[in-house]
């Protein structure tokens, strides 16, 4: 868990969602976020705590057979169950804060949900500004009188601080939006940054 995580997990209630729970390619990248941290943590197990974790296993599930073709990963299921990890809606929000931990720009989109007046994180672009400083432009987009709008906002690695132009973009589907946001190149992205800074 990064650092931003446990922030997240302390000042939760502050923050609206991000991100729509209905994207099923986010969620089972969580899911497999949590498997391999089970897998990682049964590694680290020594012989005797295994094996009562096998006992354990065994009596929850009435004849667990660690043998079988997927019994290690049955037991990484268990073993993710035991630990500490974020629930899905903290994880997703470090995911879109943190998005090149987790993959980079290039990794799965994120779909918004269709809750109206909810403000999601669909891209991401890292850019050098024209002062010569890494920024990271996060695409929000809401839905709004029948149609999707787009807006920018912007942070530097680490910080917390943040700030974003106004709405933008405005398209009748929320891919519409996206495919403009990622047409914005490094001169474009900072004139948005400058506009947008206080």
């Amino acid at each position: 868990m990064t650092p931003d995580t446990r922030s997240l997990l302390e000042d939760a209630p502050r923050h609206p969602t991000p991100i729509g729970e209905a994207n099923p390619t986010l969620l089972a990248r969580y899911q497999a976020y949590r498997l391999q941290q089970g897998r990682e943590f049964v590694r680290l197990i020594p012989r005797e705590g295994l094996r009562a974790l096998l006992r354990e296993l065994h009596e929850e599930v009435g004849g667990f057979d660690f043998a079988s073709e997927d019994g290690f990963q049955a037991l990484a299921r268990h073993c993710a169950d035991l630990l500490p990890l974020p629930p899905f809606e903290i994880w997703a929000r470090d995911f879109a804060r943190n998005r090149v931990a987790y993959g980079g720009p290039e990794a799965p989109p994120l779909a918004p949900a269709l809750a109206a007046q909810q403000t999601v994180t669909v891209a991401v672009a890292e850019f050098r500004s024209e002062g010569g400083e890494e920024w990271i432009a996060s695409l929000e987009v809401r839905e709004i009188d029948r149609g999707w709008t787009g807006t920018v906002r912007f942070h530097r690695h680490g910080s917390h601080e943040v700030c974003r132009t106004g709405p933008i973009i405005r398209e009748a589907h929320p891919e519409s939006v996206r495919t403009r946001f990622e047409g914005f190149d490094r001169t474009t992205l900072s004139a948005l940054l400058r506009s947008a800074l206080p």
